[in-house]
Protein backbone atom coordinates (compact mmCIF):
# COMPACT_ATOMS: atom_id res chain seq x y z
CA UNK A 1 0.00 0.00 0.00
CA UNK A 2 1.47 3.43 -1.12
CA UNK A 3 1.46 5.86 1.70
CA UNK A 4 -0.77 8.72 0.77
CA UNK A 5 0.64 11.79 1.65
CA UNK A 6 0.00 15.53 2.03
CA UNK A 7 -3.71 14.54 1.11
CA UNK A 8 -5.04 17.23 3.01
CA UNK A 9 -2.74 19.78 1.41
CA UNK A 10 -5.33 20.23 -1.35
CA UNK A 11 -6.78 22.79 -1.81
CA UNK A 12 -10.04 21.68 -3.92
CA UNK A 13 -10.85 18.26 -4.59
CA UNK A 14 -12.19 17.22 -7.91
CA UNK A 15 -13.57 14.04 -9.62
CA UNK A 16 -9.50 13.85 -10.69
CA UNK A 17 -8.02 14.45 -7.74
CA UNK A 18 -10.42 11.05 -6.32
CA UNK A 19 -9.80 9.32 -8.87
CA UNK A 20 -6.29 9.86 -8.57
CA UNK A 21 -6.29 8.82 -5.24
CA UNK A 22 -7.83 5.71 -5.42
CA UNK A 23 -5.67 4.54 -8.43
CA UNK A 24 -2.48 5.15 -6.03
CA UNK A 25 -3.88 2.84 -3.27
CA UNK A 26 -4.77 0.61 -5.71
CA UNK A 27 -1.13 1.10 -6.93
CA UNK A 28 -1.62 2.05 -10.66
CA UNK A 29 0.04 4.76 -11.24
CA UNK A 30 -0.38 5.09 -14.68
CA UNK A 31 -3.88 5.78 -14.01
CA UNK A 32 -3.23 8.04 -11.18
CA UNK A 33 -0.22 10.26 -12.81
CA UNK A 34 -3.02 11.13 -16.10
CA UNK A 35 -5.79 11.77 -13.41
CA UNK A 36 -3.55 14.19 -11.16
CA UNK A 37 -1.86 15.57 -14.49
CA UNK A 38 -5.80 16.42 -15.58
CA UNK A 39 -6.28 17.81 -11.96
CA UNK A 40 -2.80 20.00 -12.57
CA UNK A 41 -5.05 21.65 -15.67
CA UNK A 42 -7.70 22.45 -13.51
CA UNK A 43 -5.47 23.58 -10.10
CA UNK A 44 -1.49 24.74 -11.14
CA UNK A 45 -1.17 26.72 -8.17
CA UNK A 46 -2.38 23.41 -5.91
CA UNK A 47 1.28 22.35 -5.10
CA UNK A 48 -0.77 19.04 -3.30
CA UNK A 49 -1.87 18.03 -6.91
CA UNK A 50 1.36 18.50 -8.45
CA UNK A 51 2.84 17.10 -5.21
CA UNK A 52 1.09 13.58 -5.96
CA UNK A 53 1.57 13.75 -10.01
CA UNK A 54 5.52 13.58 -9.26
CA UNK A 55 4.72 10.60 -6.43
CA UNK A 56 3.03 8.60 -9.66
CA UNK A 57 5.74 9.62 -11.84
CA UNK A 58 8.20 8.91 -9.82
CA UNK A 59 6.33 5.35 -9.32
CA UNK A 60 6.64 4.65 -12.73
CA UNK A 61 10.59 5.31 -12.59
CA UNK A 62 10.17 8.46 -15.02
CA UNK A 63 12.30 10.67 -12.69
CA UNK A 64 12.75 12.79 -15.30
CA UNK A 65 9.82 13.57 -15.16
CA UNK A 66 9.25 13.82 -11.94
CA UNK A 67 12.32 16.18 -10.85
CA UNK A 68 10.59 19.43 -12.95
CA UNK A 69 7.27 18.47 -11.02
CA UNK A 70 8.57 18.57 -6.98
CA UNK A 71 10.40 21.73 -8.07
CA UNK A 72 7.76 23.48 -9.11
CA UNK A 73 5.90 21.70 -5.80
CA UNK A 74 8.66 23.94 -3.93
CA UNK A 75 8.45 27.34 -6.00
CA UNK A 76 4.84 26.85 -4.72
CA UNK A 77 5.64 26.06 -1.10
CA UNK A 78 9.38 26.05 -0.32
CA UNK A 79 10.85 23.73 2.34
CA UNK A 80 7.95 21.13 2.61
CA UNK A 81 10.03 18.40 3.96
CA UNK A 82 8.28 15.51 1.70
CA UNK A 83 9.03 17.44 -1.39
CA UNK A 84 12.82 18.16 -0.71
CA UNK A 85 13.18 14.59 0.35
CA UNK A 86 11.90 12.92 -2.65
CA UNK A 87 13.44 15.53 -5.33
CA UNK A 88 16.48 14.51 -3.19
CA UNK A 89 16.78 11.12 -3.63
CA UNK A 90 15.59 11.45 -7.11
CA UNK A 91 18.31 13.72 -7.93
CA UNK A 92 20.92 10.87 -6.08
CA UNK A 93 19.38 8.08 -8.39
CA UNK A 94 19.97 10.22 -11.32
CA UNK A 95 23.61 10.38 -10.02
CA UNK A 96 23.26 14.37 -9.91
CA UNK A 97 25.04 14.61 -6.16
CA UNK A 98 25.41 17.70 -5.49
CA UNK A 99 22.17 19.03 -6.18
CA UNK A 100 20.75 15.83 -4.16
CA UNK A 101 22.90 17.14 -1.16
CA UNK A 102 21.29 20.82 -1.26
CA UNK A 103 17.20 19.29 -0.86
CA UNK A 104 18.46 16.51 1.66
CA UNK A 105 20.40 18.47 3.51
CA UNK A 106 17.15 20.96 3.79
CA UNK A 107 14.69 17.98 4.72
CA UNK A 108 17.48 17.25 7.47
CA UNK A 109 17.03 20.07 8.46
CA UNK A 110 13.10 19.97 8.53
CA UNK A 111 13.81 16.50 10.82
CA UNK A 112 17.18 16.15 11.95
CA UNK A 113 16.37 12.99 13.60
CA UNK A 114 14.77 10.79 11.04
CA UNK A 115 16.27 7.87 9.63
CA UNK A 116 15.03 8.68 5.97
CA UNK A 117 16.97 11.34 5.44
CA UNK A 118 19.61 11.09 7.17
CA UNK A 119 20.40 8.05 5.47
CA UNK A 120 20.02 9.90 1.70
CA UNK A 121 21.99 12.55 2.87
CA UNK A 122 24.51 10.04 3.57
CA UNK A 123 24.39 8.57 0.34
CA UNK A 124 24.54 11.74 -1.30
CA UNK A 125 27.37 12.90 0.23
CA UNK A 126 29.37 9.21 -0.15
CA UNK A 127 28.67 10.01 -4.32
CA UNK A 128 29.99 13.42 -3.90
CA UNK A 129 33.40 12.48 -2.41
CA UNK A 130 32.54 13.43 0.82
CA UNK A 131 33.45 10.17 2.92
CA UNK A 132 33.91 11.94 6.51
CA UNK A 133 30.50 13.53 6.06
CA UNK A 134 28.99 10.81 4.72
CA UNK A 135 30.31 8.68 7.71
CA UNK A 136 29.28 11.42 10.03
CA UNK A 137 25.67 11.18 8.40
CA UNK A 138 25.37 7.78 8.35
CA UNK A 139 26.40 7.38 12.11
CA UNK A 140 23.29 9.72 12.46
CA UNK A 141 20.95 7.51 11.23
CA UNK A 142 19.74 3.66 12.79
CA UNK A 143 23.01 1.74 13.04
CA UNK A 144 20.80 -1.05 13.15
CA UNK A 145 19.93 -0.95 9.87
CA UNK A 146 21.75 -3.06 7.31
CA UNK A 147 21.49 -0.51 4.76
CA UNK A 148 23.39 1.71 7.07
CA UNK A 149 25.98 -0.56 8.35
CA UNK A 150 26.64 -0.99 4.54
CA UNK A 151 26.98 2.48 3.66
CA UNK A 152 29.15 3.60 6.85
CA UNK A 153 31.06 0.60 5.59
CA UNK A 154 31.80 2.25 2.16
CA UNK A 155 32.57 5.26 3.49
CA UNK A 156 34.54 4.05 6.03
CA UNK A 157 36.55 2.05 3.39
CA UNK A 158 36.91 4.81 1.16
CA UNK A 159 38.87 6.44 3.89
CA UNK A 160 41.10 3.80 4.04
CA UNK A 161 40.23 2.46 7.01
CA UNK A 162 39.55 -1.16 6.05
CA UNK A 163 39.77 -2.27 9.16
CA UNK A 164 36.80 -0.64 10.74
CA UNK A 165 34.94 -1.20 7.48
CA UNK A 166 35.32 -4.53 7.37
CA UNK A 167 32.92 -6.01 10.36
CA UNK A 168 30.45 -3.35 9.43
CA UNK A 169 30.31 -4.84 5.87
CA UNK A 170 29.87 -9.12 7.39
CA UNK A 171 27.14 -7.70 9.79
CA UNK A 172 25.15 -5.72 6.77
CA UNK A 173 25.26 -9.43 5.04
CA UNK A 174 24.15 -11.36 8.14
CA UNK A 175 21.49 -9.09 9.10
CA UNK A 176 19.95 -8.75 5.36
CA UNK A 177 21.26 -11.15 3.23
CA UNK A 178 19.96 -8.74 0.29
CA UNK A 179 23.97 -7.35 1.61
CA UNK A 180 25.75 -10.66 1.04
CA UNK A 181 26.61 -9.63 -2.45
CA UNK A 182 28.32 -6.67 -0.66
CA UNK A 183 30.57 -8.76 0.72
CA UNK A 184 32.52 -9.07 -3.01
CA UNK A 185 33.14 -5.42 -2.56
CA UNK A 186 34.74 -6.12 0.34
CA UNK A 187 36.90 -8.87 -1.19
CA UNK A 188 38.01 -6.49 -3.73
CA UNK A 189 38.67 -4.24 -1.35
CA UNK A 190 40.98 -6.75 0.55
CA UNK A 191 42.21 -7.12 -2.93
CA UNK A 192 43.13 -4.02 -3.86
CA UNK A 193 45.05 -3.55 -0.15
CA UNK A 194 46.87 -6.40 -1.30
CA UNK A 195 45.39 -8.71 1.21
CA UNK A 196 44.71 -11.77 -1.03
CA UNK A 197 44.36 -14.46 1.55
CA UNK A 198 41.13 -12.55 3.18
CA UNK A 199 40.06 -11.48 -0.19
CA UNK A 200 40.10 -15.30 -1.40
CA UNK A 201 38.28 -16.32 1.89
CA UNK A 202 35.15 -13.90 0.82
CA UNK A 203 35.49 -15.57 -2.64
CA UNK A 204 35.03 -18.82 -1.55
CA UNK A 205 32.03 -18.47 -0.28
CA UNK A 206 30.23 -17.79 -3.12
CA UNK A 207 30.54 -21.44 -5.50
CA UNK A 208 27.35 -20.59 -7.20
CA UNK A 209 28.55 -17.33 -8.65
CA UNK A 210 30.58 -18.57 -11.76
CA UNK A 211 31.92 -15.05 -12.61
CA UNK A 212 33.40 -15.17 -8.60
CA UNK A 213 34.39 -18.43 -9.44
CA UNK A 214 36.32 -17.72 -12.53
CA UNK A 215 38.09 -14.49 -10.66
CA UNK A 216 39.38 -16.94 -7.66
CA UNK A 217 40.53 -18.91 -9.83
CA UNK A 218 42.67 -16.12 -11.33
CA UNK A 219 43.66 -14.71 -8.21
CA UNK A 220 44.42 -17.45 -7.11
CA UNK A 221 47.00 -18.42 -9.86
CA UNK A 222 48.51 -14.92 -9.58
CA UNK A 223 48.87 -15.31 -6.01
CA UNK A 224 51.11 -18.57 -6.49
CA UNK A 225 48.26 -21.05 -5.48
CA UNK A 226 48.04 -22.65 -8.90
CA UNK A 227 46.78 -26.01 -7.79
CA UNK A 228 43.91 -24.33 -5.78
CA UNK A 229 43.52 -22.39 -8.82
CA UNK A 230 42.32 -25.14 -10.65
CA UNK A 231 39.56 -26.19 -9.30
CA UNK A 232 37.81 -22.92 -10.09
CA UNK A 233 39.32 -22.62 -13.38
CA UNK A 234 37.84 -26.06 -14.45
CA UNK A 235 34.63 -25.24 -13.20
CA UNK A 236 35.05 -21.70 -15.26
CA UNK A 237 35.87 -23.20 -18.57
CA UNK A 238 33.06 -25.46 -18.28
CA UNK A 239 30.41 -22.97 -17.79
CA UNK A 240 32.44 -20.57 -19.81
CA UNK A 241 35.05 -22.11 -22.15
CA UNK A 242 36.35 -18.83 -23.48
CA UNK A 243 40.17 -18.58 -24.55
CA UNK A 244 40.60 -16.46 -21.50
CA UNK A 245 39.40 -19.03 -19.23
CA UNK A 246 41.23 -21.98 -21.17
CA UNK A 247 44.45 -20.05 -21.16
CA UNK A 248 44.20 -19.36 -17.48
CA UNK A 249 43.17 -22.95 -16.51
CA UNK A 250 46.38 -24.11 -18.79
CA UNK A 251 48.81 -21.70 -16.58
CA UNK A 252 47.85 -23.44 -13.55
CA UNK A 253 48.21 -26.61 -15.09
CA UNK A 254 51.98 -25.76 -16.47
CA UNK A 255 52.62 -24.06 -12.33
CA UNK A 256 51.05 -27.19 -10.94
CA UNK A 257 53.81 -29.70 -12.98
CA UNK A 258 51.02 -31.18 -15.29
CA UNK A 259 52.06 -29.80 -18.79
CA UNK A 260 49.94 -32.44 -20.45
CA UNK A 261 47.00 -31.48 -19.39
CA UNK A 262 47.53 -27.60 -20.34
CA UNK A 263 48.52 -28.60 -23.94
CA UNK A 264 44.65 -29.19 -24.89
CA UNK A 265 43.47 -26.41 -23.24
CA UNK A 266 46.17 -24.17 -25.13
CA UNK A 267 44.80 -26.38 -28.27
CA UNK A 268 41.18 -25.24 -27.31
CA UNK A 269 42.19 -21.74 -26.81
CA UNK A 270 43.89 -21.28 -30.29
CA UNK A 271 41.31 -22.39 -32.02
CA UNK A 272 39.27 -19.73 -30.48
CA UNK A 273 42.06 -17.14 -30.89
CA UNK A 274 44.32 -18.01 -33.40
CA UNK A 275 45.91 -14.57 -33.28
CA UNK A 276 46.69 -14.71 -29.98
CA UNK A 277 50.37 -14.32 -29.51
CA UNK A 278 50.76 -15.27 -26.07
CA UNK A 279 48.68 -18.71 -26.16
CA UNK A 280 50.91 -19.30 -29.48
CA UNK A 281 54.40 -18.63 -27.39
CA UNK A 282 53.22 -20.66 -24.44
CA UNK A 283 51.86 -23.46 -26.88
CA UNK A 284 54.94 -23.77 -28.16
CA UNK A 285 57.30 -23.53 -24.44
CA UNK A 286 55.26 -26.22 -23.78
CA UNK A 287 56.37 -28.33 -27.10
CA UNK A 288 59.40 -27.05 -26.68
CA UNK A 289 60.34 -28.45 -23.07
CA UNK A 290 58.65 -31.76 -24.29
CA UNK A 291 61.54 -31.86 -26.86
CA UNK A 292 64.12 -33.03 -24.11
CA UNK A 293 62.51 -36.33 -24.16
CA UNK A 294 61.11 -36.45 -27.55
CA UNK A 295 63.53 -34.37 -30.02
CA UNK A 296 60.40 -34.58 -32.34
CA UNK A 297 58.67 -31.98 -30.27
CA UNK A 298 61.52 -29.55 -31.06
CA UNK A 299 60.79 -29.30 -34.68
CA UNK A 300 56.44 -28.68 -33.41
CA UNK A 301 57.79 -26.13 -31.11
CA UNK A 302 59.73 -24.49 -34.32
CA UNK A 303 55.90 -24.53 -35.83
CA UNK A 304 54.49 -22.65 -33.43
CA UNK A 305 56.92 -20.17 -33.37
CA UNK A 306 57.29 -19.48 -36.59
CA UNK A 307 53.62 -19.04 -36.53
CA UNK A 308 53.86 -16.50 -33.67
CA UNK A 309 56.29 -14.56 -35.78
CA UNK A 310 53.54 -14.33 -38.66
CA UNK A 311 51.09 -13.92 -36.18
CA UNK A 312 53.48 -10.97 -34.86
CA UNK A 313 56.33 -10.01 -37.22
CA UNK A 314 57.98 -7.34 -35.06
CA UNK A 315 57.62 -9.26 -32.17
CA UNK A 316 61.15 -9.44 -30.54
CA UNK A 317 60.12 -12.62 -28.29
CA UNK A 318 58.66 -14.36 -31.11
CA UNK A 319 61.83 -14.20 -32.99
CA UNK A 320 64.24 -14.79 -30.30
CA UNK A 321 61.74 -18.14 -29.23
CA UNK A 322 62.11 -19.26 -32.95
CA UNK A 323 65.75 -18.74 -32.72
CA UNK A 324 66.52 -20.84 -30.00
CA UNK A 325 64.05 -23.19 -31.16
CA UNK A 326 66.22 -23.78 -34.52
CA UNK A 327 69.11 -24.19 -32.94
CA UNK A 328 67.85 -26.97 -30.77
CA UNK A 329 66.62 -28.45 -33.95
CA UNK A 330 69.55 -28.07 -35.14
CA UNK A 331 68.53 -26.06 -38.16
CA UNK A 332 70.96 -23.63 -38.14
CA UNK A 333 71.37 -21.75 -41.12
CA UNK A 334 68.14 -20.53 -40.68
CA UNK A 335 68.56 -19.32 -36.96
CA UNK A 336 71.54 -17.25 -38.33
CA UNK A 337 68.05 -15.96 -40.42
CA UNK A 338 66.11 -15.26 -37.47
CA UNK A 339 68.76 -13.69 -35.46
CA UNK A 340 69.73 -11.48 -38.49
CA UNK A 341 65.82 -10.66 -38.44
CA UNK A 342 66.04 -9.88 -34.43
CA UNK A 343 69.11 -7.64 -34.95
CA UNK A 344 67.07 -6.08 -38.02
CA UNK A 345 64.32 -4.94 -35.55
CA UNK A 346 66.86 -3.27 -33.49
CA UNK A 347 68.37 -5.27 -30.49
CA UNK A 348 72.29 -5.82 -30.42
CA UNK A 349 73.37 -9.02 -31.67
CA UNK A 350 75.15 -9.64 -27.97
CA UNK A 351 71.80 -9.18 -26.64
CA UNK A 352 69.97 -11.24 -28.69
CA UNK A 353 72.12 -14.65 -28.72
CA UNK A 354 71.84 -14.26 -24.82
CA UNK A 355 68.12 -14.35 -24.49
CA UNK A 356 68.28 -17.50 -27.41
CA UNK A 357 70.67 -19.50 -25.38
CA UNK A 358 69.75 -18.42 -22.06
CA UNK A 359 67.78 -21.15 -19.98
CA UNK A 360 67.52 -21.91 -16.25
CA UNK A 361 70.57 -24.35 -15.85
CA UNK A 362 72.48 -22.05 -18.33
CA UNK A 363 73.21 -18.38 -17.86
CA UNK A 364 74.78 -16.60 -20.38
CA UNK A 365 76.67 -12.77 -20.08
CA UNK A 366 77.88 -10.50 -22.72
CA UNK A 367 80.73 -8.72 -23.24
CA UNK A 368 81.31 -5.50 -25.38
CA UNK A 369 85.33 -6.18 -25.55
CA UNK A 370 85.50 -8.85 -28.22
CA UNK A 371 89.33 -8.81 -28.92
CA UNK A 372 89.65 -9.48 -25.21
CA UNK A 373 86.96 -12.28 -25.70
CA UNK A 374 88.59 -13.91 -28.59
CA UNK A 375 92.33 -13.86 -27.09
CA UNK A 376 91.04 -15.29 -24.09
CA UNK A 377 89.89 -18.28 -25.55
CA UNK A 378 93.04 -18.39 -27.72
CA UNK A 379 95.77 -17.77 -25.05
CA UNK A 380 94.28 -20.32 -22.65
CA UNK A 381 94.76 -23.48 -24.85
CA UNK A 382 98.36 -22.43 -24.63
CA UNK A 383 98.77 -22.15 -21.14
CA UNK A 384 96.18 -25.70 -20.57
CA UNK A 385 99.73 -27.79 -22.45
CA UNK A 386 101.71 -25.92 -20.02
CA UNK A 387 99.39 -27.41 -16.87
CA UNK A 388 99.11 -30.81 -18.40
CA UNK A 389 102.72 -31.02 -19.09
CA UNK A 390 103.15 -29.83 -15.41
CA UNK A 391 100.60 -33.11 -15.03
CA UNK A 392 102.83 -35.45 -16.80
CA UNK A 393 106.36 -34.62 -15.12
CA UNK A 394 104.53 -35.66 -11.82
CA UNK A 395 104.30 -32.40 -10.27
CA UNK A 396 101.80 -31.65 -7.47
CA UNK A 397 98.88 -29.51 -7.97
CA UNK A 398 100.20 -26.41 -6.15
CA UNK A 399 103.14 -26.19 -8.83
CA UNK A 400 100.00 -26.33 -11.33
CA UNK A 401 98.23 -23.78 -9.21
CA UNK A 402 101.55 -21.44 -9.55
CA UNK A 403 101.47 -22.09 -13.18
CA UNK A 404 98.72 -20.79 -14.03
CA UNK A 405 98.21 -18.14 -12.03
CA UNK A 406 101.41 -16.78 -13.57
CA UNK A 407 100.33 -17.56 -17.08
CA UNK A 408 97.05 -15.35 -16.21
CA UNK A 409 99.49 -12.21 -15.44
CA UNK A 410 100.95 -12.47 -19.24
CA UNK A 411 97.57 -13.16 -20.71
CA UNK A 412 96.52 -10.11 -19.35
CA UNK A 413 100.12 -8.17 -20.70
CA UNK A 414 99.58 -9.19 -23.81
CA UNK A 415 95.43 -8.85 -24.37
CA UNK A 416 96.07 -5.34 -22.99
CA UNK A 417 99.26 -4.67 -25.57
CA UNK A 418 97.00 -5.96 -28.10
CA UNK A 419 93.97 -3.29 -27.61
CA UNK A 420 91.86 -5.64 -24.98
CA UNK A 421 90.15 -4.55 -21.54
CA UNK A 422 92.51 -5.86 -18.81
CA UNK A 423 89.01 -6.69 -16.81
CA UNK A 424 88.07 -9.35 -19.49
CA UNK A 425 90.97 -11.58 -18.70
CA UNK A 426 89.25 -11.90 -14.94
CA UNK A 427 85.83 -12.59 -16.08
CA UNK A 428 84.08 -15.98 -17.60
CA UNK A 429 85.73 -15.93 -21.11
CA UNK A 430 89.35 -15.41 -19.13
CA UNK A 431 90.35 -16.59 -15.86
CA UNK A 432 86.76 -19.03 -15.96
CA UNK A 433 88.02 -20.60 -19.30
CA UNK A 434 91.39 -21.04 -18.23
CA UNK A 435 90.54 -22.62 -15.16
CA UNK A 436 88.53 -25.54 -16.80
CA UNK A 437 90.82 -25.89 -19.23
CA UNK A 438 94.21 -26.28 -17.21
CA UNK A 439 92.00 -28.28 -14.51
CA UNK A 440 89.44 -30.59 -16.28
CA UNK A 441 90.37 -34.36 -17.23
CA UNK A 442 88.47 -34.03 -20.05
CA UNK A 443 90.50 -31.10 -21.65
CA UNK A 444 91.79 -31.87 -25.14
CA UNK A 445 94.71 -29.63 -24.74
CA UNK A 446 95.97 -30.21 -21.17
CA UNK A 447 95.81 -33.72 -22.13
CA UNK A 448 97.91 -33.13 -24.95
CA UNK A 449 100.57 -31.34 -22.46
CA UNK A 450 100.06 -34.15 -20.14
CA UNK A 451 101.13 -36.69 -23.05
CA UNK A 452 104.04 -34.00 -23.88
CA UNK A 453 105.08 -34.31 -20.02
CA UNK A 454 105.66 -37.92 -20.41
CA UNK A 455 107.54 -37.70 -23.48
CA UNK A 456 106.09 -38.49 -26.28
CA UNK A 457 106.32 -36.07 -29.51
CA UNK A 458 103.92 -33.12 -30.63
CA UNK A 459 103.45 -34.26 -34.10
CA UNK A 460 102.62 -37.93 -32.69
CA UNK A 461 100.16 -36.94 -30.09
CA UNK A 462 98.51 -34.54 -32.92
CA UNK A 463 97.93 -37.48 -35.25
CA UNK A 464 96.85 -39.45 -32.90
CA UNK A 465 93.97 -37.56 -31.50
CA UNK A 466 90.36 -37.82 -32.81
CA UNK A 467 89.91 -34.46 -31.47
CA UNK A 468 91.76 -30.91 -32.09
CA UNK A 469 93.87 -29.51 -29.65
CA UNK A 470 93.93 -25.70 -30.55
CA UNK A 471 97.21 -25.06 -27.86
CA UNK A 472 99.65 -26.72 -30.51
CA UNK A 473 99.22 -24.11 -33.41
CA UNK A 474 98.21 -21.29 -31.25
CA UNK A 475 101.78 -21.33 -29.23
CA UNK A 476 103.01 -20.54 -32.08
CA UNK A 477 100.44 -17.33 -33.04
CA UNK A 478 101.07 -16.59 -29.25
CA UNK A 479 104.62 -16.48 -29.24
CA UNK A 480 105.17 -14.59 -32.66
CA UNK A 481 102.75 -11.87 -30.84
CA UNK A 482 104.09 -11.11 -28.20
CA UNK A 483 107.40 -10.41 -30.20
CA UNK A 484 105.50 -8.44 -32.07
CA UNK A 485 104.10 -6.37 -29.25
CA UNK A 486 107.50 -6.82 -27.08
CA UNK A 487 106.15 -8.52 -24.02
CA UNK A 488 107.49 -11.08 -21.71
CA UNK A 489 105.75 -13.97 -22.18
CA UNK A 490 108.03 -16.60 -20.07
CA UNK A 491 105.30 -19.00 -20.05
CA UNK A 492 104.05 -19.15 -23.49
CA UNK A 493 107.87 -18.88 -24.70
CA UNK A 494 108.78 -22.31 -22.96
CA UNK A 495 105.31 -24.40 -24.88
CA UNK A 496 106.62 -23.00 -28.10
CA UNK A 497 110.38 -23.67 -27.64
CA UNK A 498 108.66 -27.59 -26.74
CA UNK A 499 106.12 -28.01 -29.32
CA UNK A 500 107.69 -25.53 -31.97
CA UNK A 501 111.54 -25.99 -31.55
CA UNK A 502 111.84 -29.49 -29.97
CA UNK A 503 113.41 -28.29 -26.79
CA UNK A 504 113.59 -30.55 -24.18
CA UNK A 505 110.75 -30.39 -21.66
CA UNK A 506 112.90 -30.77 -18.43
CA UNK A 507 115.03 -27.74 -19.99
CA UNK A 508 112.47 -25.65 -20.20
CA UNK A 509 111.20 -26.27 -16.48
CA UNK A 510 114.87 -25.47 -15.32
CA UNK A 511 114.83 -22.58 -17.70
CA UNK A 512 111.58 -21.56 -16.38
CA UNK A 513 111.86 -21.50 -12.68
CA UNK A 514 115.96 -20.08 -12.69
CA UNK A 515 114.43 -16.46 -14.39
CA UNK A 516 115.87 -13.56 -12.53
CA UNK A 517 113.31 -13.38 -9.20
CA UNK A 518 111.61 -10.26 -8.83
CA UNK A 519 108.48 -9.02 -6.80
CA UNK A 520 104.77 -10.34 -7.83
Amino acid sequence: MVPLLLLALFLQKTDYQAEGLKALEAQKYEDAARNFAKAVEEFPDDYGVRFHLALSLSLLNKDTEAIPVYKKVLELQPGLYQAELNLGILLLRQKDAAQALVHLTAAVEKKPKEFRPNYYLAEARLAAGDFAKAEEAYRAADPKSAAVMSGLARSLAKQGKLAEAAPLFRQAAETDAAYRDQLLELASLYEAAKQFGEAIAIYEKFPENPVVREHLGNLLLQTGRAADAIPSLEQAVEKSPTAANRYALAAAYIRSNHPEKAEPQLQAALQLEPKNLELRLTYGRILRDQGKVDHKKYLAAAQEFLRAVQTAPESLESWRELAGMLVLSENYQQAINALDRIKQLGEETAGQVQKVFSRPSFRVYTSSDLLGVELGGALKNVIAIAAGTSDGLGFGDNSKAALVTRAIVEIRRLGVACGAQPETFTGLSGLGDLMVTCFSKHSRNRGFGERVGRGEKPDDIAASMLAVAEGYPTARSAYQLARKHGITTPVIDEVYAMLCQGKNVAQAVRDLMSRGLKPE
